[in-house]
C-alpha cells in the first residue's frame, strides 16, 4: 500500500470530520458564533449537513476503508474511529476546527475534551464524540453511548476504549483512546511489534533455521503447523468467525525436545 494513497484517504476522512464538526457547532451554538465562514455569511442560513464519505472512498485499498467494509461499519461508527484517530494524524486538528467558530477562551462541557501532559492540543472524550454525532438530546445521548459498551465491536476487538474518569465524574467525560496497534494499522498498514516491558514481558526471537530443522515427534509437528496456519491466515479466519473469541491460545509444556 503506497503511503501517499493512504495519506490521501485519511485526509479525506479528516476533511469529512472537520465539516461535520463545523456543521454541529453552527447548529448548536448558532451562526453568530461562526467567524469567517463563507457558507454562513454569504447565505445567512445554516448549511446543510455534510454528506457521508463516498462509495469511492470505501472502495480504496487502504486500511481504514477496508476495515470499514469488512466489518460493515456505519457512518457513525466510522466517525467515532476518525475522532479517536485525528490527533495522531494532525496534532492541532480539533483546536483549528473549534477555535474557528469559538475563538473566545473558555470551557465548553458540551464538546468535552482534555489536554495531555506532553501533547498540548485538544484530545477527544466520549462527550466529544457524542457532540460530533449530534447527540444533543438526552435520548440521542443514551442511544449513542452503545458505541462504548463492552459488547460493541470497538471493545471486542480492542480498537478503542473510553478511559474510566475519576470517581464520581460522568462516564462520557472519559478519554477516547484508540489502541496503538490500530493506530499503526490505519496509518502504516501494519501493526508494530510490542516492546519488551513490564506490561509485555516477552520478546521476539529470530533464527536462521527453517521448519525442517525443528526436531519434534510427528503429532507435535502437526500441532505446530496448525499454529503456523493460523498466523498466516488469522485475519480471514477472524472475519469468518467474528462472533467467536479472537486470537489463538496454545499451551506449551514438557521438557526440551518433547
Amino acid at each position: 500500500m503506497p503511503i501517499s494513497s493512504n495519506a490521501q484517504s485519511l485526509q479525506t476522512a479528516l476533511d469529512y470530520l472537520a465539516k461535520t464538526i463545523q456543521w454541529q457547532l453552527i447548529a448548536y451554538f448558532g451562526m453568530e458564533s461562526a467567524t469567517n465562514q463563507p457558507d454562513t455569511e454569504a447565505t445567512g442560513t445554516t448549511p446543510s449537513q455534510p454528506p457521508g464519505l463516498s462509495d469511492e472512498w470505501f472502495s480504496t485499498d487502504t486500511p481504514l476503508a477496508q476495515f470499514c467494509c469488512t466489518y460493515q461499519l456505519t457512518q457513525d461508527e466510522l466517525m467515532v474511529m476518525v475522532i479517536a484517530l485525528a490527533p495522531h494524524l494532525q496534532p492541532d486538528f480539533f483546536d483549528q476546527v473549534i477555535t474557528a467558530f469559538l475563538p473566545q477562551a473558555g470551557d465548553y462541557p458540551q464538546i468535552g475534551g482534555w489536554r495531555g501532559k506532553s501533547h498540548r492540543g485538544f484530545l477527544p472524550t466520549g462527550d466529544t464524540a457524542l457532540f460530533i454525532l449530534g447527540a444533543h438530546q438526552l435520548g440521542d445521548r443514551l442511544q449513542s453511548q452503545h458505541f462504548f459498551d463492552e459488547e460493541h465491536l470497538f471493545a471486542r476487538k480492542q480498537i478503542l476504549t473510553l478511559d474510566a474518569p475519576a470517581d464520581g465524574e460522568p462516564r462520557m467525560s472519559g478519554k477516547l483512546i484508540m489502541t496503538q496497534d490500530y493506530i499503526d494499522w490505519f496509518t502504516q498498514g501494519r501493526m508494530s511489534r510490542p516492546r519488551f516491558s513490564l506490561n509485555f514481558p516477552a520478546e521476539a526471537i529470530a533464527t536462521d533455521m527453517e521448519w525442517s530443522d525443528l526436531v519434534l515427534n510427528p503429532k507435535t509437528i502437526q500441532q505446530v503447523k496448525v499454529l503456523e496456519t493460523w498466523l498466516l491466515h488469522h485475519h480471514r479466519l477472524e472475519q469468518w468467525m467474528a462472533k467467536r473469541k479472537q486470537g489463538y491460545r496454545a499451551l506449551f509444556h514438557g521438557p526440551p525436545g518433547r
